[in-house]
């Protein structure tokens, strides 16, 4: 209701609210505003109630958010054991991410593209 081109952001956060009581039956309703800034609100208790289902990479995409959310450092860990058996760790960086528009998109198989001069392969292929 809230990305329509007419947005009900009236009826976006009692739908929100329908979902998110199931999960917190405490959440404060008032601190909610019925403004564009429900989207956020939408968008956090969707990647909290949808955690570990795989929809995350999806919406992502669809959203059209990954330069923010996937362009970010990799971070490894090295355990370390000692001769007396205790064990250290520490983190360490191991390469940033870099978001290109192409990952938006997989490319059509060469042996699909010439079955058909009308398709054309995903922008950033060719």
């Amino acid at each position: 209701y809230a990305k329509q081109s007419t947005p009900d952001y009236g009826k976006a956060k009692e739908k929100l609210l329908e979902v998110a009581a199931k999960r917190n039956p405490d959440l404060d309703d008032s601190e909610i505003a019925e403004d564009q800034t429900i989207i956020d609100v939408i968008d956090k208790e969707r990647k909290l109630e949808l955690v570990q289902e795989g929809h995350r990479f999806f919406d992502v995409r669809r959203w059209m958010i990954a330069p923010q959310t996937e362009s970010k450092t990799m971070h490894g860990i090295e355990i370390t054991r000692a001769t007396d058996g205790t064990k250290t760790w520490k983190e360490f960086d191991v390469r940033t991410h870099v978001w290109r528009p192409a990952m938006y998109f997989f490319p059509i198989p060469y042996n699909e593209t010439v079955k058909s001069k009308d398709l054309l392969q995903n922008p950033y292929y060719n």
